[in-house]
């Protein structure tokens, strides 16, 4: 299986829970690896980019694998419902109650040549330009600057290309 990703430098941070986005693409991942099995061409690509709006940040992850049931797409967030013999149905469901708490949508499209696409939009966060250091250490540790809401996430970045996660 190769994996390619398309990380877009200069992309804002959402205001996430960073571990519940990555349990997100993990099932994502998953599921994209077993559409995938026995296919000729096995691929996944993972990017992110700036949403045409400017204010939303976009994460896609394609796959080349059997695609999705035409019938099948709008039930797929549906909890219990599934289209694996093995599948709970939850994993999805569970993923978009995820990226809808963060203020976002996922949906699934058809991808091209083959596959599935599942296109992530989470609203950038409204963060000043130059954040300072103990501002920035502060949201890092779940502690709020002033004026700041305690019950926000603290702002989350999304890899850009080049960089380690």
């Amino acid at each position: 299986m190769t994996v390619r990703t398309q990380l877009s430098p200069g992309l804002p941070q959402v205001r996430a829970d960073a571990e519940l986005l990555r349990r997100v693409l993990v099932n994502l991942i998953d599921n994209a690896a077993e559409a995938m099995e026995g296919a000729a061409v096995r691929e996944i690509t993972l990017s992110t980019r700036l949403g045409t709006n400017g204010e939303t940040l976009e994460i896609v992850l394609a796959d080349s694998g059997h695609g999705i049931a035409p019938q099948d797409k709008d039930r797929l967030f549906l909890p219990h419902f599934s289209t694996r013999q093995r599948g709970t149905g939850l994993g999805l469901a569970i993923a978009d109650r995820i990226v809808t708490e963060h203020h976002g949508t996922i949906r699934v499209e058809d991808n091209q040549p083959q596959g599935a696409r599942f296109t992530i939009r989470l609203p950038a966060a409204d963060l000043p330009a130059a954040v300072p250091p103990a501002a920035a250490a502060g949201a890092a540790n779940g502690t709020a600057s002033p004026g700041a809401s305690q019950s926000a996430s603290p702002a989350v970045p999304i890899p850009q290309s080049g960089a380690k996660g």
